[in-house]
């Protein structure tokens, strides 16, 4: 239980933070659940399904927000984030789409590779183009980024994978903010820390 939207509010009532609509979209459609759609475009068939989850986030979930809620409709104002999967994928979004987004918080990212182990990813040629590392590596894109990273320093699971992410960005000159944490890879450590990610957000986003 991470209890956001009540942090938020409390926040945002002590002025603490600046008002936010703070958007949390469904990453499934599998009412049962199971394996999410890692917020990519899937790779087509035969490989995968099609389908197109990462037009979902930044075209269609930004142009309906932003047409229904009284949002400030540019890039300095909004930001992108997520937990492990939507860590990789909020890096993702803002490295392809730095016309939408100008902050990106990933926490505790996970960097999944087109490997075979995941089918949505296609093969490499596919994958790259949203691949957060090849992006760094084969783009500029990040220079109109704020990136703030953050992980347990005991998650087993991606912790390597994440040190490894900073430290390529601070071999290419990425300025970022990176955090180690005491903690696992796991919704405690994220519980621990959603006040930490929320002020600092509303700390980077342009209010009017």
């Amino acid at each position: 239980n991470f209890n956001l939207c009540g942090i938020m509010d409390e926040f945002i009532a002590t002025g603490k933070a600046k008002p936010m609509i703070v958007v949390m979209p469904s990453g499934n459609d599998n009412p049962a659940g199971g394996v999410g759609s890692f917020w990519i475009n899937h790779a087509p068939p035969p490989t995968s399904d099609g389908k197109r989850w990462g037009d979902y986030v930044w075209k269609d979930m930004v142009a309906y927000i932003d047409a229904n809620y009284r949002t400030i409709q540019r890039r300095e104002s909004r930001g992108i984030g997520g937990l492990s999967a939507g860590g990789q994928a909020a890096l993702m979004h803002g490295l392809m789409h730095p016309e939408l987004f100008s902050v990106v918080g990933a926490h505790s990212p996970s960097f999944r590779r087109a490997d075979g182990s995941v089918a949505y990813f296609g093969d490499e040629k596919y994958y790259n183009p949203y691949d957060p590392i090849w992006l760094v590596q084969n783009s500029d894109t990040w220079k109109q980024l704020t990136i703030w990273i953050d992980d347990g320093d005991r998650d087993d699971q991606w912790g390597t994978a994440i040190v490894e992410y900073h430290n390529l960005l601070v071999k290419l000159g990425v300025p970022h903010e990176f955090q180690l944490f005491y903690g696992f890879h796991d919704p405690p450590y994220w519980a621990t820390h959603t006040s930490d990610y929320l002020l600092w957000y509303a700390s980077k986003l342009v209010g009017q």
